[in-house]
């Protein structure tokens, strides 16, 4: 049971992160066909034409396979020692801090050439693009994002405040701006620096072939944070707006919760 549900939630996008397509492609290699493998959890595989985008699961991390040309697929090529494969595994990534521009990525092999039965490859670039394909630099933030995320924050966390303390709402609403626009910016800044603490337990082939690693996030960084921001909000309506405990803690805990729900809801 376990090992089914670490696979189920084991490419799951966490709190602070934001899914990015990810291809890759690979030149060269005249003469030979060129086979990625492994690239699911049954080890399968994916033939690689050369100059065209593929990509696989998350946690396969295949090698690049160099067989002769004509090589039936349906043989046991992969059980051959002799036949070239790159000692590099290819590492897709399914997703940035949130806070990152990035909304596509694609990495781009040369074959160096094949001696014995290695298969040399050489980076021959890393290519990151925002939404709107305009190419960005790795780990650059952006401000757009953050602002459209911060004010979905401020519009949720406005109205549900106000609703549940009308008659405070003039010395409340300079509370809820000046809490978010300090808590905001913080959370998706740690969000981008600090990993979530995981569980994580190798990934096993049909054939008995380690092929990788997958993740179940049971203390993420955002439950945390997240939780700190509520008992801090709650504290500014309590002193500062002076409302009851009870109304402080009740306003914030659903403050944060239906902002955090709605940022999932606009996630893309």
């Amino acid at each position: 049971m376990l090992p089914l549900l670490l696979l189920l939630l084991g490419d799951v996008i966490v709190e602070g992160q934001s899914p990015v397509r990810h291809e890759f492609v690979v030149e060269g290699g005249t003469g030979c066909l060129l086979v990625a493998h492994p690239t699911d959890m049954s080890g399968g595989y994916e033939v690689i034409r050369p100059g065209v985008p593929f990509s696989f699961y998350k946690f396969a991390r295949p090698r690049v396979w160099a067989l002769p040309a004509g090589t039936p697929l349906d043989s046991k090529w992969m059980e051959d020692p002799s036949v070239p494969r790159s000692e590099e595994t290819l590492e897709l990534n399914s997703s940035v801090p949130a806070a990152e521009a990035t909304a596509s990525i694609v990495t781009r092999y040369v074959i160096a050439g094949i001696e014995g039965s290695r298969v040399r490859l050489r980076l021959q670039s890393d290519d990151h693009f925002d939404d709107r394909g305009g190419r960005v630099r790795a780990g650059e933030r952006s401000t757009r994002k953050q602002l459209r995320a911060m004010l979905l924050t401020l519009a949720v966390e406005t109205i549900v405040v106000v609703l549940l303390l009308k008659r405070a709402w003039p010395s409340i609403l300079p509370v809820v701006a000046g809490v978010n626009l300090v808590s905001h910016p913080l959370l998706w800044t740690i969000f981008a620096v600090l990993p979530s603490v995981a569980l994580r337990e190798s990934i096993v082939t049909s054939d008995g072939t380690v092929v990788g690693e997958q993740a179940l996030y049971f203390l993420p960084s955002v439950a945390l944070l997240e939780s700190l921001v509520f008992v801090l909000e709650a504290a500014a309506y309590r002193v500062v707006a002076r409302q009851p405990w009870r109304l402080a803690l009740l306003a914030s805990l659903l403050a944060n919760a239906l902002s955090y729900a709605a940022g999932l809801a606009m996630a893309p």
